[in-house]
């Protein structure tokens, strides 16, 4: 099976992918670590893991493409056992993992049942493979990125699966009639004869069988007659197609979509556990906050504080991870109400914007991690201007700054980040549990609590109502209480120490409609015989309007 060649297969495969790898963690490493830990909670991350990424239960939201997405899965699990063996024959023919033999181990008959249970997946992951075909050419889906990088590996996916029932296949003629072939002198025995090695004794026919290996069998019975040069060329052919397509498929994983391969189960492991929806505070208080914003009004450069998102640097490592692990599926984009509604935000495709702008930065980013270049970290909060040290730079190599670039207009147009609703409906549908609100947000806060003029003017109003008469109508605060007329209801203020306070709300308390919520809620509170009270005049907006419009 020639050691040499594989040997040399084996050896610039992992290098390859080593070097691609060293790169991708560089790029993760731009991000800022600062924020909150992830590896808290083991027991629901782990939890976690298993529901989502191992049981894949968001992806059946999808029923026929989750369960297609399931069977590829799963098999591609057990088939990487296949390709450990093949690699191992190329050195030692009779190579089975010391626990496959046919003869069994240990009283067991492992060797068959994997045998049994890879030729049941192979068929499945073709079944997969020819679902997602058909989502992408007689049966195409708006929501999908339909073009030839999805193809090729779907083509990769089946010509694995072919390449390794035609090598069983082939083999296993070459097993029946081996003995036949050495006794006649063929030149094809030696290469038979370490091709059917690793199967034991030889049957006396072939047949089909389908509790041992039912698709490597029906293989057989089509190749049965052909020519021992043909078989042994056929199997040759399936053992290198696959045992290769193995390796330069893990060589594509870090270019393509399907990285999500590699960085989905930790993506879903270091998600976030904190309440759904929530946003991390810019800073501790108002006081702090406004430092920093005052410190940031005082550069040249005002884009170059991480309050908010402005460039690439400011993102997290996490959410690097994230962009690492988009599947582009689009499910995000199919239930996001502004897409949905002719609106510029895509949930999907804003991932995407931000993850290329990422890999276009490689070479700053490899600079910093050869030490051609390192951060300069501003005393007010981390950023990321890179500043060359000549006196360790080497031939060759990058140096200079990490040329500037803002996020919003230069890659993501400002009609994409107000566009969001907010709702969070991409969240709940990505299998991945990439997060997009939060990187939503974090950009408009830049824009809004750095550039200050860059938001949409209706925004202007809802702003200085919140400020001057809490609430972002900017009707009067003297009218907040007007709902409960009638009702009875006590204020806080005349009530301190009653059980229940009734929040009520900007909503409840001016809108017409809402109003009669307002009250009912109250009836029944007090028909209930609940001791609560209202604030009244005291009530004023949560700011959570304002937040997620990106004034802090």
């Amino acid at each position: 099976m020639n050691p040499v060649a594989m040997a040399l297969v084996l050896l610039v495969s992992f290098t390859a992918f080593a070097v691609s790898w060293r790169k991708r963690m560089a790029l993760l490493r731009v991000g800022d670590s600062t924020y909150e830990s992830r590896t808290d909670q083991i027991d629901q991350r782990l939890e976690r893991v298993w529901t989502i990424a191992f049981f894949q239960k968001k992806l059946r939201y999808y029923l026929i493409a989750g369960i297609a997405h399931q069977l590829i899965f799963v098999g591609f699990f057990v088939l990487l056992l296949r390709s450990v063996v093949l690699w191992g024959r190329a050195f030692y023919p009779p190579f089975n993992l010391w626990v496959l033999e046919p003869e069994g181990f240990l009283g067991l008959p492992l060797g068959h049942i994997y045998a049994f249970v890879k030729d049941v997946f192979a068929i499945l992951v073709f079944v997969g493979a020819f679902v997602f075909l058909g989502y992408r050419t007689w049966h195409p889906q708006k929501r999908m990125s339909l073009n030839f990088e999805g193809l090729a590996i779907l083509a990769i996916y089946f010509t694995m699966m072919l390449a390794d029932v035609l090598y069983d296949g082939a083999a296993r003629v070459l097993h029946v009639n081996l003995s036949q072939l050495c006794a006649a002198g063929s030149d094809a025995c030696e290469a038979a004869s370490e091709i059917v090695a690793p199967l034991g004794a030889a049957p006396a026919a072939v047949t089909w069988e389908p509790w041992h290996e039912p698709a490597g069998s029906a293989f057989a019975l089509l190749l049965e007659g052909t020519s021992e040069g043909i078989l042994v060329f056929l199997a040759q052919f399936g053992f290198w197609t696959h045992a290769v397509l193995v390796l330069l498929f893990m060589n594509i994983l870090p270019y393509s979509k399907q990285f999500h391969e590699i960085t989905a189960i930790p993506n879903v492991f270091f998600s976030d556990l904190t309440p759904p929806g929530r946003l991390r505070p810019l800073a501790k208080d108002t006081e702090a906050l406004m430092s920093l914003v005052e410190k940031a009004s005082e550069e040249n450069d005002m884009n170059r504080a991480r309050i908010g998102y402005a460039r690439i640097e400011h993102f997290t490592w996490k959410d690097i991870l994230d962009f690492y692990s988009c599947t582009e599926c689009g499910r995000c984009s199919d239930h996001c109400p502004a897409y949905t509604t002719g609106k510029k935000l895509s949930p999907k495709h804003l991932t995407l914007d931000l993850r290329d702008h990422l890999y276009s930065r490689q070479a700053e980013a490899m600079a910093l991690t050869d030490g051609v270049a390192r951060w300069r970290p501003d005393a007010a909060a981390p950023q990321a201007t890179v500043e060359a040290e000549p006196e360790v730079a080497k031939p060759g190599q990058p140096t200079g700054v990490w040329a500037p670039k803002n996020l919003v207009p230069d890659i993501i147009d400002p009609d994409v980040i107000w566009a969001c609703t907010t709702c969070r409906a991409c969240e709940e549908q990505c299998p991945v549990m990439i997060t997009y609100v939060d990187k939503i947000v974090q950009m408009r806060r830049h824009e809004v609590m750095i550039k200050g003029d860059s938001f949409p003017t209706a925004l202007s109003k809802p702003f200085e109502g919140m400020e001057v008469n809490g609430n972002p109508w900017n009707l009067s605060r003297m009218d907040r209480a007007n709902w409960a007329s009638g009702l009875g209801v006590p204020l806080a203020s005349e009530k301190p120490d009653a059980e229940v306070l009734y929040w009520v709300g900007c909503a409840a308390s001016y809108d017409d409609r809402a109003k009669r919520i307002a009250r009912a809620t109250a009836t029944l509170l007090k028909q209930a015989g609940v001791d609560f009270a209202i604030l009244g005049e005291e009530e004023t907006c949560t700011g959570d309007t304002a937040r997620r419009a990106g004034s802090e």
